[in-house]
């Protein structure tokens, strides 16, 4: 559930980026490219992020450790709740 609420806003938020077509040359074209483009990024983003994350921590953490990212985040951990909350918010 933790994983779903992280990525969730991930994949809608460039979702949202569609309602913008009344700003570009040839939205017909341009819509679908980016949409698809975006969606395939950020799971690339997120699927790097999981490797990562999973190749430096002991297994038993990440287990047991809902919030292991913030754990490893750098400089302030405070940084990945506040951004969690408010790319969750901006999805609604």
């Amino acid at each position: 559930a933790v994983v779903l609420s992280i990525f969730f806003p991930a994949v809608t938020d460039p979702l949202a980026g569609s309602n913008l077509s009344g700003d570009l040359r040839t939205p017909q074209q341009s819509i679908p490219i980016g949409t698809i483009l975006a969606v395939l990024v950020t799971t690339l983003v997120f699927c790097t992020q999981v490797i990562l994350v999973g190749g430096s921590v002991e297994r038993e953490t990440l287990q047991t450790d809902r919030t292991v990212v913030a754990i490893l985040s750098w400089p302030v951990k405070e940084l990945v709740f506040m951004g969690m909350c408010l790319s969750t918010m901006g999805a609604g």
